[in-house]
């Protein structure tokens, strides 16, 4: 029994002694590896908002926050409201007002440093006059914006994006007149 209690301490501290002996692995700097960047510092807010006073009257807020999936490809989420108000006929007693609200989903690849595509699927949900019976009606409106765009660094995680997009469905009813410029930003979180 004596035997065998000094056969287990020995090689307990044999094999303590070679884990000791081991290389620790390199830290990401010498290995070539990139360290994996927390969730957190890989979202980022598009916020967009749009103004337009006059005859006609128009409020756009269009937030999105995306995920950047890899160092060139991301991928996000969007919400749409544009609050539209038209006087051009109110000499004649009428007034055109409409509420336009939906959401979208997107993608922007970086080709080059400060070049990227750009492609969004949007659903709006706004008012069409049916000429028919004369009758406004709600109806869900797809868009497909496809570009590209400039993207300039404007501090450590935040840059400005002019884009030109085009809406390749162009429903009758979209509201969106191509080519479709963007001006933006991107915030980092």
């Amino acid at each position: 029994m004596k035997r065998l209690l000094s056969l287990l301490l020995v090689s307990m501290f044999g094999l303590q002694s070679l884990a000791q002996d081991t290389e620790p692995p390199l830290p990401p700097s010498q290995n070539n590896e990139k360290p994996k960047e927390p969730f957190k510092d890989r979202l980022f807010l598009s916020p967009v908002l749009g103004l337009q006073f006059g005859t006609v009257t128009v409020i756009n807020i269009s937030p999105k926050i995306g995920y950047r999936i890899t160092d060139k490809f991301a991928s996000g989420l969007g919400a749409t409201y544009v609050y539209v108000k038209d006087n051009t006929f109110k000499s004649y007693g009428y007034t055109y007002e409409s509420n336009i609200y939906g959401g979208s989903v997107f993608s922007q690849y970086q080709v080059l440093e400060q070049v990227r595509l750009y492609a969004e699927y949007e659903l709006l949900s706004l008012e069409t006059f049916n000429s028919t019976n004369f009758d406004i009606s709600r109806r869900l409106v797809p868009s497909l914006l496809a570009g590209g765009g400039y993207t300039a660094p404007i501090g450590a995680n935040s840059s400005m994006q002019l884009m030109v997009l085009f809406d390749l469905i162009e429903s009758p009813y979209s509201i969106y007149q191509n080519p479709v410029i963007r001006v933006g930003f991107n915030l980092g979180l």
